[in-house]
């Protein structure tokens, strides 16, 4: 007797599953898998080591002096007589969806003369032009930075997202190496 319920049961499990399997012919259920089948974008794939890169850069740069010896004695004189040009070269390693590491190394060469900023003629000038002070300043920036991304980016470096805030933490060690080229006082 056992046996026989079982068999009714299987049976009877058989034969409801079979209208579903018929179900797929149906005009209605044909649409929705159509339409199903269009949306599919596919999973997404976690971020392997094909979307890992590297970015090689550099830069130029503009750095400026104000303090004694600047070209006006009021605030924020800047000229571009004055300006240096440093370079920066860069690397960086993009290890996840998220996170960027990058190390930079700056040079550049900071200086300022009286000779070539104050004009002998004019009356403030004339003071500052036979002090004849001036400096060269070499400056070497070493620096590693950490890049968080608010938002993932699963895409490649040719795919990126068009706009991502990012949270950034480094550190960086600085030397200044000052010389002082003529008189100084």
């Amino acid at each position: 007797m056992r046996k026989l319920c079982l068999l009714l049961v299987a049976a009877f499990m058989v034969l409801a599953s079979g209208d579903d399997a018929m179900a797929q012919f149906r005009r209605s259920n044909i649409k929705k898998n159509n339409k199903r089948i269009a949306s599919f974008r596919g999973k997404k794939s976690g971020f392997g080591r094909e979307k890992r890169y590297n970015a090689i850069g550099f830069s130029v740069n503009a750095l400026n002096y104000y303090g004694d010896i600047s070209t006006f004695p009021q605030k924020v004189s800047t000229t571009f007589l004055l300006l240096a040009q440093p370079l920066a070269f860069l690397f960086a390693h993009r290890f996840g969806p998220r996170y960027t590491l990058q190390a930079q190394f700056l040079y550049g060469t900071l200086s300022g003369s009286d000779t070539k900023s104050a004009s002998p003629s004019s009356d403030d000038g004339h003071a500052r032009y036979l002090r004849n002070a001036s400096f060269r300043n070499r400056i070497k920036e070493f620096s590693v930075v950490a890049y968080f991304d608010l938002f993932p980016n699963e895409s490649t470096y040719i795919s990126r997202v068009k706009w991502t805030p990012y949270y950034l933490s480094g550190y960086c060690r600085l030397s200044a190496q000052s010389t002082r080229p003529g008189t100084c006082y």
